[in-house]
């Protein structure tokens, strides 16, 4: 299990709560298969106890969310919405039969009675990165430039009934 804390602050890649499976035992290092147009979301691959990545299932608030064609995730909130990410490779209950490799289960934040939110940036530039070894000093670095921002806003409705909880992801990638 991963709590809210730990995948917030954990540097996971790509800002994707699904390469917190790379942490559990019998899992390699996560990796992407597809292109930035193929899969615009981001969908982080893995094989878990020698299974291929279409042998896993990524859950979110107890709805499937993989593609069936493609193995690609649909929806992947980001860090910030995310409220717990539980990963199994093994002794699943009858309710995930369909899975052979790993489970990554995925539950998201809500509202409560105290109104919270929160702001965050990341940025990443090519004038702050360290050159590349064999880039020889009288040549430039290669451009590039990732900022992701958001903001998240929950609180009561009705006190102690309803609540509502909202957020917002943007990213713009200059390469």
């Amino acid at each position: 299990n991963f709590n809210q804390q730990t995948i917030t602050e954990l540097p996971i890649a790509n800002r994707n709560f699904q390469a917190v499976a790379g942490l559990v035992a019998g899992v390699s290092p996560p990796g992407q298969s597809f292109t930035s147009s193929e899969d615009p979301q981001g969908t982080t691959f893995f094989n878990a106890n020698g299974q291929g990545n279409s042998s896993n299932n990524t859950i979110v608030d107890g709805v499937d969310n993989t593609n069936p064609t493609l193995g690609l995730s649909i929806y992947l909130p980001n860090p910030e919405v995310v409220e717990e990410v539980h990963v199994s490779t093994s002794n699943y209950t009858a309710e995930f039969g369909r899975v052979g490799g790993a489970l990554v289960n995925a539950t998201t934040r809500g509202g409560t009675n105290n109104f919270h939110g929160s702001l965050w940036e990341f940025n990443r530039v090519a004038a702050l990165a360290a050159r590349d070894f064999f880039n020889v000093t009288g040549r430039p670095k290669p451009g590039y430039t990732r900022n992701e921002f958001g903001a998240t806003f929950g609180g009561p409705i009705v006190k102690d009934k309803t609540f509502f909880f909202g957020a917002y992801q943007g990213r713009y990638l200059r390469q």
